[in-house]
Parts: C-alpha cells; sequence; structure tokens
C-alpha cells in the first residue's frame, strides 16, 4: 500500500523511522518510547499508546488503521492476529538491528523511499565534514562507550560486536578498541559486564558515559554520581586528563534519531577536544 493515512506501529525503532520520513501514526507504544525516543511534544499529540510488550489488541482495532509496521524481532503470533484487522508490514531485522536497512524497509512500506535515501545521504555528508575535520586525529583517539549499572558493574557497549555504538564510531572512522580478552576481569554472559573495581580496562581512552540499558534517567544519575564517587575513580587518567563525557541514551538505542544525535556528541566533544 502506497501513502497510507492510518498506520499503527508496535515498537519504538519502527517510530523513530516513520518521524523522520514524516509520518505521524495514529497509534503507537507511547508510554514506553516517548521518553527513550526523545520526542518533542507535538511528535506525539494525538498518537494513541497502543502499548508495547504486549500490544493492546483492542486499541488497535478501534483506530481502523489501514496498515500496521513492527519489526520481526517484535513476535510472530502478535503478527498473525493482527492481520486480522489490517495489513501488517513486517521489517526484517535477520537478527542484526542495521538502522539505515530497517528505515529503508520501513520507508517502502509508506511510500517514502527518496525521503529516506536523503537522510542517509546526509547522514554520511556529516560524516565527511566530522571526518575532514578531525584529519589524523581520527586514528589517535580510541573510544569507548561504557555505562555504569546499579550492580557496580559497567557494561561497555564498544566491545559488543555489531552494537549500535560501534557502527556510529565505524562510519565516523575512529578507533575501537578491542577488550582485554586475556584478562580474567571481563565477564562475558552475552554482554561484556566488568566490576567499577576494575576500570582501569578503559582507562586512558576518551569516555563516553551513557546508560547501561532503557532504565529512567534519575535512575542513570543516580548510578553515575555512585560510580563517580568511588576511589578509583579520581585516579584515572581519562578523568584527570578531560576525556570522560556524559552523553545521552542514544548512544545504547538505534534508528536514524539517534544515529544523528551521536553524530552531535561527536561533533560537540571531540572537535572541541583538539580545538578544531
Amino acid at each position: 500500500m502506497n501513502h497510507p493515512q492510518r498506520v499503527v506501529i508496535l515498537d519504538g525503532f519502527t517510530w523513530a523511522d516513520a518521524i523522520v520520513l514524516g509520518v505521524k501514526p495514529i497509534g503507537a507504544p507511547l508510554k514506553t518510547w516517548m521518553p527513550l525516543l526523545q520526542l518533542a511534544p507535538e511528535q506525539s499529540q494525538g498518537v494513541v499508546d497502543v502499548g508495547y510488550l504486549p500490544t493492546n489488541v483492542e486499541k488497535v482495532l478501534a483506530l481502523k488503521p489501514d496498515l500496521i509496521l513492527g519489526s520481526d524481532w517484535y513476535g510472530h503470533d502478535i503478527h498473525k492476529l493482527l492481520l486480522h484487522i489490517a495489513p501488517i508490514v513486517t521489517i526484517s531485522t535477520k537478527g542484526n538491528l542495521d538502522w539505515k536497512d530497517h528505515l529503508m524497509q520501513v520507508a517502502q512500506a509508506l511510500g517514502k523511499t527518496e525521503l529516506a535515501q536523503t537522510f542517509i545521504t546526509n547522514y554520511y555528508k556529516r560524516l565527511q565534514k566530522f571526518k575532514a575535520i578531525m584529519g589524523d586525529k581520527l586514528s589517535q583517539t580510541p573510544i569507548l562507550v561504557v555505562g555504569p549499572r546499579n550492580d557496580q558493574t559497567y557494561r561497555v557497549f564498544t566491545w559488543e560486536k555489531g552494537s549500535f555504538s560501534n557502527g556510529i564510531l565505524e562510519d565516523a572512522g575512529l578507533t575501537i578498541l578491542a577488550p582485554k580478552r586475556q584478562s580474567k576481569k571481563i565477564e562475558t554472559n552475552g554482554n561484556f559486564l566488568v566490576s567499577w573495581e576494575s576500570l582501569d580496562l578503559v582507562d586512558g581512552n576518551v569516555i563516553f558515559l551513557t546508560h547501561p540499558n532503557f532504565g529512567p534517567e534519575i535512575e542513570h544519575q543516580r548510578v553515575l554520581k555512585q560510580l563517580q564517587a568511588t576511589p578509583l575513580w579520581s585516579r584515572l587518567k581519562s578523568v584527570q586528563q578531560h576525556k570522560v563525557y556524559q552523553v545521552g541514551i542514544s548512544w545504547v538505542g538505534n534508528g536514524p534519531i539517534a544515529a544523528n544525535r551521536a553524530l552531535d556528541d561527536l561533533f560537540k566533544y571531540l572537535l572541541n577536544e583538539y580545538n578544531c
């Protein structure tokens, strides 16, 4: 269906795509995803909250959509159920949520492929500008994206293969440090979780401190203060050299909105660091 008028969206990543494509859904997972996407009030005004994990099927039915959009990881059972309400387009991730591919699939469903391609082109233009200004400093700036957790561990997102933060740094031509695999300090249960007592593993690099997961901002700030109060924190070279920057939740998210906000951080912090 080209240019559907009444669209219901099931997940936040697909909602972010719709936003940059200029499509406002009639229903979306409002309560869960609006704060995570950091939307302006006008972007969610009038949008009905259809819930998230699970979706409120009755609310979707009442909205009478002409198209439903959702990623394949959301669950095929709910997709089969919603198919009785309206046509549903399932965005394929193939186990890897590449935001550019995801955006193009959503654009095809909404009849907005040219707009999506323009967005991606502009993203790469911003990267070219960043690379040109950084010059040789690109290879001299190893970055780690770290999220402190309330169990007194921290998660190193840039040690996770295929992570969103890694993709941004790779696109920007920046150095991504591999973990010290020989270290017994690293716990690998699907994520790279390291004790606060092992902060030396990330020392000497530019550190972007972000959220460990999709938690409330107030909780994140409390945990961050606890980390910064530990005796080891003030002894880190990264801290002493003022190479630690607090960044937003975008670095642990995904999608076109998060990608541009991550680029904002690169321009803001790295170019200022080198007085570019």
